[in-house]
């Protein structure tokens, strides 16, 4: 079943964020009890998460499947994916974990490429359970040196053993390195595709065929994509109002912000911001066994 996802208000579910204490590499992000409806969108983060209860229509790599209690996804640094419930009762639990951290602790040897999972998906009990143990000592553990292992147990079964490049495994497409690079330069303009596809030497049909291909999402879609992507950290170190964020990212206002910002994280920006305010009575920590 596939899922456009409106721009009604959505019903906002139970969310925690941390950011590990013991790890501080890690965010755990926790989503319980609500029906969620994700824009395609990507992480800078290497990712992977469980389903804890309810089924949901999992999109990534552009094939699309139904996981359900026990799956585990897997989520590559740049994958565009998304994750739809199929039923009222949805949970799951996510670690991001970032790219400085994940290159140099998971990877056998040094000077690799950033490390890929070599699926998006996987079923089998051992690996819940070492989800399960991970999670419960990012949350709960006293021993930094535990914690690690724990982490890199789960995370190095699930990788590709000899990995290609990055750009050579998933984006083969010099042109479209090209437009990617255009619109990060010009992150807060309004590009227009002519100018894009001029850059290129392509027709805009062409172009937007090639990008889809490369990238899993069209053009426009990618620049709000990195927008997004570019205010977490705004919004984490918490010294910038909304409307500044928005107007510096090239929101049309602070409404339209906000709007595309849920429609990716099942938060509103100044959520994500307050889990990340210290002292603030909304960061709740995160409790190491799903209820």
């Amino acid at each position: 079943m596939t899922h456009s996802p409106p721009d009604l208000e959505p019903v906002m579910p139970e969310t925690h964020l941390q950011r590990s204490t013991i790890l501080p590499a890690l965010e755990l992000r926790q989503v319980r009890g609500a029906p969620v409806c994700f824009r395609p969108h990507s992480h800078d983060e290497l990712s992977a998460g469980i389903i804890d209860s309810g089924i949901s229509s999992y999109l990534n790599r552009r094939e699309r499947e139904l996981v359900g209690p026990g799956s585990v996804v897997t989520i590559n640094a740049g994958d565009t994916h998304a994750c739809n419930a199929e039923q009222v009762d949805w949970s799951y639990r996510m670690l991001f974990a970032e790219p400085g951290w994940a290159a140099d602790a998971l990877n056998p040897e040094p000077d690799r490429p950033p490390p890929v999972f070599a699926a998006r998906s996987n079923h089998r009990a051992d690996t819940a359970r070492r989800f399960d143990r991970a999670w419960h000592l990012l949350t709960t553990g006293e021993n930094p040196l535990e914690t690690e292992t724990a982490v890199i147990d789960l995370f190095t079964p699930l990788l590709e053993t000899a990995p290609e490049p990055t750009t050579r495994r998933r984006r083969a497409d010099p042109a479209m390195l090209r437009v990617r690079e255009m619109i990060l330069d010009n992150l807060s303009d309004p590009l227009p595709l002519a100018d894009l596809s001029t850059a290129v030497g392509l027709t805009r049909s062409q172009l937007l065929h090639r990008f889809r291909q490369a990238w899993g999402q069209a053009p426009h879609a990618c620049q709000l994509d990195e927008r997004i992507k570019r205010a977490k950290p705004m919004l984490r170190r918490g010294q910038h109002s909304l409307s500044e964020i928005a107007h510096t990212l090239g929101f049309a206002d602070q409404a339209h912000f906000q709007r595309h910002f849920r429609q990716r994280l099942a938060l509103t920006p100044g959520q994500y911001r307050a889990f990340f305010q210290p002292g603030s009575r909304d960061r709740v920590r995160l409790p190491s066994t799903p209820s």
